[in-house]
């Protein structure tokens, strides 16, 4: 039996109501609405992730601290997703995906507006971990409204197309910050991300589609319950393993990348390395064909394949050759979104309860592997630099591996 067929509507799981009107069926066809609206949201929430990820050798020069201190600028934020999203997913299952999503992308703003006004780094840290602390109102909570209301393959298309909105959200934030900052100073390009933000999350209230039928959970201890369940169970938490160990080969991989790229003997200047960002258009083309492809040959050939590119990608990253980087990087971005752009929908498709906790412990895990990508390897950098770094990424991906076989099987037994 094909993976394909283990996600065809006949999988597609109903939760009925626990009492009154029937749930109205399921989206078949991908809205434009809809989509653009995911779009938006995931454009603003990677926007604000990973602006400062260019700016970390400018950051390290401005605040006087060493690569493992300035890198929590990513660290934090990342490990504060996941603490979130532990309360985020029960919170939309009790009050709504859309109020819990338009909420967030208002309020994402505004810890973006006090970084740029930060004092010293600390304040700075501060501000970008409350950042953090809002995101998971939209990327823990799209899961479980696409899964809600549509049904595969539109749920793929449509978490294809939220997951190329945050290629281009974290392409935009890197290289335009980059970019601005090298022509107007740090704190405006920052100040700049925020206020987009604002205004494009007020846009955001009136656009994105009610949800038809998410039924609120009767109580918060089920809400919460639901969330313990999802820790319970083995094919979630495969994925979510998953997602967790590739997540955190990508972000280490980048994250340090820049500080080997500004030091001898490349020396690249703020604006080239902000430019090296320009690969992350390979994952906004991957995202969309992954989600294609896994309507023909299923979902879990494909996050193989890129697990496979990540791999290839991680390596050529090790060459004393700026093109053949710049070519890792490109198989590095492509390799990740083609899986992310599967996994998340994966999981929130194996729940048979909860599905903003089944969300929130993906995205626990998933970006739990980011933090952890963004900090370890700065424990090992002042001996090994970054062959150091490339040694632990590949240990993670061959776990991923191990969890992509581990989740591929437990899901065929089950159907």
């Amino acid at each position: 039996m094909s993976d394909a067929s283990h996600f065809g509507s006949d999988a597609f799981r109903e939760e009925a109501p626990p009492g009154g009107a029937p749930l109205p069926p399921a989206a078949t066809a991908v809205p434009f609405q809809a989509a653009a609206s995911l779009v938006t949201a995931g454009l603003l929430v990677f926007l604000n992730l990973y602006d400062v990820q260019p700016l970390l050798p400018r950051l390290r020069q401005v605040f006087g601290a060493g690569e493992a201190a300035v890198s929590l600028a990513i660290a934090l934020p990342v490990l504060a997703v996941a603490v979130s999203s532990l309360v985020i997913g029960p919170l939309s299952d009790r009050w709504g995906r859309k109020r819990v999503m338009v909420a967030g992308t208002l309020l994402i703003a505004l810890p973006t507006l006090a970084a740029a006004h930060a004092p010293d780094l600390w304040s700075f840290l501060a501000a970008r971990t409350a950042t953090g602390l809002v995101i998971p109102s939209v990327i823990a909570v799209v899961i479980a409204y696409v899964n809600e209301e549509y049904r595969p393959p539109a749920s793929h298309v449509l978490m294809s197309l939220y997951v190329s909105a945050t290629v281009v959200g974290g392409l935009v934030g890197r290289v335009g910050t980059g970019l601005l900052a090298a022509w107007w100073g740090w704190r405006a390009a920052i100040a700049t991300v925020g206020w987009v933000t604002l205004a494009a999350g007020a846009v955001l209230t009136v656009a994105l589609p009610p949800s038809r039928r998410f039924r609120p959970n009767s109580s918060w201890a089920r809400s919460f319950g639901d969330l313990a369940r999802s820790f319970g169970d083995p094919t979630l938490l495969s994925l979510g393993f998953l997602g967790f160990s590739y997540f955190f080969a990508f972000l280490s991989s980048f994250t340090f990348l820049t500080y080997d790229l500004a030091d001898p003997p490349f020396r690249l200047s703020q604006i080239a390395i902000s430019l090296l960002f320009f690969t992350y258009l390979f994952g906004v083309a991957a995202s969309p064909v992954a989600g294609r492809l896994s309507a023909r040959v299923g979902p879990f050939p494909v996050v193989g394949a890129g697990l496979a590119l990540l791999i290839a990608g991680t390596l050529l990253t090790l060459a004393p050759s700026l093109p053949v980087i710049v070519a890792g990087l490109c198989c590095v971005t492509c390799g990740q979104f083609t899986a992310q752009a599967l996994t998340p929908a994966l999981a929130g498709q194996v729940a048979s309860h909860g599905r903003g906790a089944a969300g929130g412990l993906y995205t626990v895990l998933y970006y739990l592997g980011g933090a952890a990508g963004s900090a370890v390897p700065g424990w090992i950098w002042p001996r090994y630099h970054y062959p150091g770094v490339v040694a632990l990424d590949l240990l993670c991906l061959l776990g991923a591996v191990g969890f992509w076989n581990l989740a591929r099987r437990r899901v065929a037994l089950s159907h």
